[in-house]
Formats: structure tokens, C-alpha cells, sequence
């Protein structure tokens, strides 16, 4: 059941992803969004406010993306032309259907309670500028029967259902940006819920969610582990990855008539190891096929691990 449900952030079902990619194979390396990034624009930083987690079931569509554009046009002046969500990636999204809740997945995995708590594609699809995040392994890590007997445990602010990140930055000039996540803080935190842990659960792995990238025109990515700190990839990758990633309603949740969330799992990206903290992952982002992994990025995501 739990490996099951640390693939929730792929829909289980296979067909609409192999109709996606037969049919939009193409479309999948053309985006109309483009940040300004380079030595012509100003050398700065800019603070990027990090967005919590929000409700977003039975929503509609527009709704949700009106949303995403609004947080995209507060810091227009990283984009080089006007936003509006690809529609490759979003246009799958339906209305009126419940998500994935942060509750649902952490804690009671697949079925009818699956969307119970906020919704937790809201961390990456309400960051906007969050062009590489991660998502740790941190679902069903809990005792259900002993949180059961103690629901009110999971209303506590500090309860650490995942890692959720501290500060995004972005450095222009130099085509980067700076991601960071509190990790031994929620390691603590789950030393002050031990009790409601089921025996001997460590979460030290975590998977890429990309499709902000993407939609953003970075259709490429890659991740040198040598170049890495404490980091190791399941997946032996020596060559570029092309991002996929989008969100549709699929089944994976178990909820009758399914959740909207995101697809496919991208076994390139899946599973990385955190050998020790700190840690830092450096993702590299190409617009299109690099040839190879020497090319200079055209983006560079440096991920802290603290």
C-alpha cells in the first residue's frame, strides 16, 4: 500500500499518458512563457514570497489557473513576455472535482479519505516560480490506528505531513535560483509525533516536480549527482531528462470518480537519497535538447536540504 501511495503524485492510469505524449510530443517543446534570465537584465535578487498550502477541491479550472496568474504577474518583472498557464500541462485539470489532500496522502493513503486536508499540489502549482521542487516520501509513514484514537493530532500546526520550503530566491543575471527546505526541522518535528509513527520510518527520500519548469519553457532537465552534495539517484541518468509532467484528473487516489492531480511518475526523477544533511541538489534546465550534459544550462536550480 505505501508504495503505492508515494506514487501519488503520477495517475495510475497508463492510456491518457501515452495519448499525451503520442499526440503532443511537438507542443510538449513549445511554450509561450519565458522568464528574463541572463547577463542582460539587472544584477539582482529577488525574494520570491512562498505560497502555503490552500483548498482547492471542486474548484473550476479557470479559478485555479486565475490564481496561478495572479502570483505569476506580482513579480512580472521576471517575465520577458505576458503568463498564461500552458495549456499542456493544465488543461487537463477538471472542474468541479475534489484534489488530493495533504491529510488524504500523508496519513490515510488511498480511498474516500484521500482528500481530506488542504491540497497539496497547491505547493508547487500556487509557487508558481517554484521551478523545481521536491516532494518527500512522507506519505503513510503514520500508525492509523493510533492516530484514529487521537484524530485533533493532525489539526496541529507543527504536524509534519511533508518537507515544505523557506525561501526562494532568484539571481537573473546569473540564470539561477535558490530553493531551500528546513529538513532537520521537520525531522525534529517528527521526534516530538514519534509515538504516532509506525516503528522505525525514516524519511530520507524525495522525488522532482518540474512542471513549473516547463511550463516556463525549460523542457529539460538534469541533475549531477558528482556536482551534488549527499545526494544519490536511484536511477543511474546520464543523459537529459525531458519533463512530462502535467495535472489531470486520474484514479490514483482511490476517490470515487477521481482527484485531480499530477502525471506520470518519471522513474529519472523519482527516487533520490539523502545521504546526510546538509544536502544540495543542483538541477540543471535546458529549453531544449542539450545534446548532451556538458552544455551550459539555460537555468540552474540549486536546492538546500538544511
Amino acid at each position: 500500500m505505501r508504495d503505492s501511495i508515494r506514487t501519488l503524485r503520477s495517475a495510475l492510469v497508463l492510456l491518457p499518458v501515452l495519448i499525451l505524449l503520442g499526440a503532443c510530443t511537438d507542443r510538449a517543446l513549445v511554450s509561450a512563457n519565458e522568464l528574463r534570465l541572463g547577463k542582460s537584465v539587472a544584477d539582482e535578487v529577488v525574494e520570491i514570497p512562498l505560497q502555503p498550502m490552500l483548498e482547492l477541491d471542486y474548484l473550476s479550472r479557470e479559478s485555479v489557473l486565475n490564481m496561478r496568474k495572479k502570483l505569476v504577474d506580482e513579480r512580472n518583472s521576471l517575465l520577458a513576455r505576458p503568463y498564461n498557464p500552458e495549456s499542456v500541462i493544465f488543461s487537463q485539470i477538471v472542474s468541479g472535482k475534489p484534489w488530493w489532500g495533504i491529510i488524504g496522502c500523508s496519513v490515510y493513503g488511498q480511498g474516500q479519505r484521500s482528500i481530506e486536508g488542504l491540497s497539496e499540489e497547491s505547493r508547487f502549482l500556487l509557487n508558481p516560480y517554484l521551478l523545481v521542487g521536491v516532494s518527500s516520501w512522507s506519505n503513510e509513514i503514520w500508525d492509523l490506528d493510533k492516530i484514529q484514537r487521537n484524530p485533533k493530532v493532525l489539526l496541529q500546526p507543527d504536524f509534519p505531513y511533508c518537507w515544505q520550503p523557506s525561501i526562494l530566491r532568484y539571481y537573473p543575471a546569473r540564470s539561477a535560483l535558490q530553493v531551500a527546505y528546513e529538513v532537520s526541522s521537520y525531522n525534529q518535528a517528527l521526534t516530538k509525533f514519534k509515538n504516532y509513527l509506525k516503528p522505525g520510518e525514516v524519511v530520507d527520500r524525495f522525488n522532482l516536480v518540474a512542471y513549473n519548469a516547463r511550463d516556463f519553457g525549460f523542457n529539460y532537465l538534469y541533475v549531477p549527482v558528482e556536482e551534488c552534495k549527499n545526494i544519490e539517484n536511484a536511477e543511474k541518468v546520464s543523459a537529459p531528462v525531458q519533463i512530462v509532467q502535467f495535472i489531470h484528473c486520474g484514479g490514483s487516489s482511490g476517490y470515487n470518480g477521481g482527484c485531480n492531480n499530477m502525471s506520470p511518475l518519471q522513474k529519472e526523477i523519482n527516487e533520490f537519497y539523502v545521504k546526510a544533511l546538509p544536502a544540495t541538489v543542483k538541477v540543471k534546465l535546458w529549453r531544449s535538447h542539450p545534446g548532451n550534459i556538458s552544455r551550459d544550462p539555460d537555468c540552474t536550480v540549486f536546492i538546500e536540504l538544511r
